[in-house]
């Protein structure tokens, strides 16, 4: 079995890049979205364990 893929979807960019980094450092596979539409597509396409989600985006409510 390989690593933990997580998603954050996360609009403010220090946010996200902050989470990444941790995340990544714990030994997660990250993924970013900085928008709900974006979210949406990368979740289609990589099937994140987890999705970290901020509940107000720009584009579509968490």
């Amino acid at each position: 079995m390989g690593k933990a893929r997580l998603l954050i979807v996360e609009d403010d960019f220090d946010i996200s890049n902050m989470l990444r980094i941790y995340f990544a450092g714990q030994g997660y596979d990250v993924d970013v979205a900085l928008r709900g539409s974006e979210a949406l597509e990368k979740t289609r396409q990589v099937m994140p364990h987890l999705i970290i989600l901020d509940i107000m985006l720009p584009d579509i409510d968490g």
